[in-house]
């Protein structure tokens, strides 16, 4: 059985979160750079650009931009 990590931090949205965490070490660029129809970030250069979100649990260090 693989580790259990217990992660805390800032939510985005409201309510409860548990599962598989998805992490990122690259800031992410606002909401607008997911397609929440395909479920996948879209940021042209991010690391994780394709992969999808579905039934994860997106952990990143902070946001970028403005």
């Amino acid at each position: 059985m693989a580790e259990k990590i217990i992660i805390k931090g800032r939510k985005i949205v409201g309510g409860y979160a548990e599962g598989e965490a998805l992490v990122s070490k690259w800031p992410v660029m606002g909401l607008t750079n997911f397609c929440p129809q395909l479920g996948i970030i879209t940021e042209r250069d991010h690391p994780l650009r394709g992969v999808p979100l579905k039934g994860k649990v997106f952990v990143f260090p902070t946001p970028r931009g403005s």
